[in-house]
């Protein structure tokens, strides 16, 4: 799957979480999951 190496990086960055171990790619984004990814991922080039 193309998003692996992407998930994998947010995920070792801990902006993003697993549910149970697993990342669930075709759940449903909350906004409150959103604004975490926003407000903790790196800036683009960091």
């Amino acid at each position: 799957m193309w998003t692996t190496p992407c998930v994998t990086a947010l995920a070792e960055l801990e902006v993003i979480e697993g549910i149970d171990g697993s990342f669930q790619s075709d759940g449903d984004l909350t906004r409150a999951q959103l604004c975490k990814i926003l407000c903790t991922a790196p800036a683009a080039g960091d």
